[in-house]
This record gives structure tokens, sequence and C-alpha cells, in this order.
């Protein structure tokens, strides 16, 4: 999947939204569920074990859309430049991608905070 719609997924899942509607992977072996989601041991030569699921499908405007289901995490193990005592986070650079919608999506966040002077 691309990464913005997993970083959508996860952001859709801290906000309670169970679906959302994205263009991408419209007219694709996503959309028809021709992707495998598991081989049986030994690899591709061995056969399918888990085949793929189809996604549904809306077109508006003459353009087609597939549904993707949020993701909710159990536990999310992030790291923070800065915390304070009330527990805000503050990321930096790289960490701000997918720290803080996964720090929200995560019935259980665990936090590293990096323990840099100013």
């Amino acid at each position: 999947m691309p990464q913005g719609t997993l970083a959508e997924r996860i952001r859709a899942g801290a906000a309670g939204i169970p679906a959302f509607y994205t263009p991408t992977g419209a007219y694709t072996a996503v959309e028809y569920g021709q992707i495998p989601r598991r081989y049986n041991p030994g690899g591709e030569a061995n056969g399918i074990a888990i085949g793929g699921i189809s996604k549904a499908r809306m077109e508006r405007n003459g353009r087609a859309y597939l549904l993707e289901e949020a993701i909710e995490g159990d536990v999310a193990f992030v790291r923070a430049w800065k915390v304070d005592e009330a527990g805000n986070c503050v990321f930096r650079y790289v960490s701000n991608n997918f720290n803080t919608p996964m720090g929200k999506n995560a019935k259980v966040t665990i936090v590293e905070v990096c323990e840099c002077s100013l």
C-alpha cells in the first residue's frame, strides 16, 4: 500500500473514522483482489494460502475510488524529542511522520524520549 494511504488509515483510526475512499489503486490488481495476502510455506511455487480481498468501489464525477478501512493499534512505540510533565510530546524531523498519528491511534503508547539539551 502507498505510504500516504497507510498514513491516512492510521490517522482515520485515531479520529474514529471507520473507512474512507481514495483513488489510489483503482483499476489495478488491488481493486480486484488479485494480490495474495499469504502464500503456502515454500513460497509462490507452492500456491496461495490466503487469497486477496477485493475492495469496494465508488465512482464520482467519472473517477473511481476504493474503500480503505482504518487501522486501529493496540500498542505504539514512539520516539519523541521532548515531553512535558503532562505527557505532551514534541517530535522533530523524521519522527513527525508516523509517531504523532500512531501515538493517538494506539490504546497504549510507550514513548522513548531523547535527552537533548538546548
